[in-house]
């Protein structure tokens, strides 16, 4: 079976440890690549006293799963909502149709007060399918794995020249996902579809630092939420992850040497901002007030060459502030996100 013949599906969850029903409306994604995995660790118990000079099958099982990995899709303003919710745990309604996320300024928890829409943090369902399960294409069985209860830890946009915004978020699953589904899908059905608005390509995009436009040809932005994975007897996974480390986000982007070397030294800072803009109804800002510029060499591979730099950046909250050091906007131009995704 070839790999166009499979999709990616995400739809909220009803709460932390609760997946939903397998019905809920959601989005097909225009993916790129996936990289989930379930996790099975087997155990293998050869030092048993058997009498035998080979072990019994019985010996052999599977007793834990660790569901995580991550996919790479290109992102529109109504399907990258849950993700952005999934990682951020934070979102601010401004207007209609346009959500600003950026980090809690407290410790999200998975009892009480995990996000700020709800009693448990955000959470999403991921579901993978193959071939057999579509029925727009002659399926007639289910054939995926459903990864439930995910929180995004890690998130990463990528814009270079002559290609397509796109987003990688890395997952982490709750313990209980599963492989098979009790009836085949229609991406055209009321289970989920394809997203209606207009793509993302290099030529929407633009960067400025201190509001001047620089030619800057590729950047990249990362943003992380340093969690561990924490699991207890009576489940065979993950239970929750505490974000016990500090939420960063770090960058980089690449540019010809065009502007006097001191503005863009080591230890100083700038604002920074992608603005990425279809139309004012299709349109995401990631924004970010105070950058710290890190150090960088200049490499110059001969006379002729033009000199290339690669500079990496860490944001930080404005200096004296314990403001976001970052806020993605995202404008969609309808309610969405509450109707459908529960914020």
């Amino acid at each position: 079976m070839p790999g166009w013949e499979s999709l990616i599906r995400i739809t909220r969850a009803d709460s932390w440890s609760i997946p939903g029903t397998l019905g809920r409306r959601g989005f097909f994604l225009y993916a790129d690549s996936e990289n989930l995995d379930m996790g099975a660790q087997p155990a293998e118990r050869d030092n048993k006293l058997l009498g035998v000079r080979e072990s019994s099958s019985d010996t052999f099982s599977i007793d834990r799963y660790f569901p995580r990995g991550d996919f790479t899709f290109q992102p529109r303003v109504d399907d990258i909502l849950m993700i952005l919710m999934a990682h951020f745990q934070n979102v601010v309604k401004s207007g209609t149709g346009t959500y600003e996320f950026y980090r809690l300024d407290r410790l999200p928890k998975f009892v009480s007060g995990g996000s700020n829409i709800g009693t448990h943090v955000y959470s999403v369902n991921v579901d993978l399918y193959f071939g057999a399960s579509f029925t727009t294409v002659g399926g007639t069985q289910a054939n995926g794995i459903r990864f439930t209860n995910g929180m995004v830890d890690r998130l990463t946009f990528g814009l270079r020249y002559g290609e397509d915004l796109i987003c990688t978020p890395s997952f982490k699953f709750d313990t209980g996902s599963y492989y098979g589904y009790p009836a085949a899908f229609g991406y055209n059905s009321v289970y989920g579809s394809m997203s209606e608005f207009s793509r993302f390509v290099d030529y929407m995009g633009t960067a400025t630092i201190q509001g001047e436009s620089f030619d800057i040809e590729n950047w990249e932005g990362v943003f992380n939420n340093n969690t561990t994975d924490r699991s207890r007897l009576g489940k065979r996974g993950y239970n929750r992850f505490p974000f016990v480390g500090k939420w960063v986000a770090e960058g980089s982007f690449d540019m010809e040497l065009q502007r006097d070397l001191e503005r863009l030294a080591e230890g100083n800072t700038d604002n920074f901002t992608v603005d990425i803009l279809n139309s004012a109804n299709n349109r995401i800002v990631i924004a970010q007030p105070n950058i710290a510029h890190r150090p960088f060499t200049i490499p110059i591979s001969g006379g002729d060459a033009i000199i290339e730099l690669s500079k990496s950046y860490r944001a930080y909250p404005p200096v004296g502030t314990n403001a976001p050091s970052t806020i993605v906007r995202v404008y969609t131009g309808t309610t969405l996100g509450t109707d459908l995704l529960g914020f």
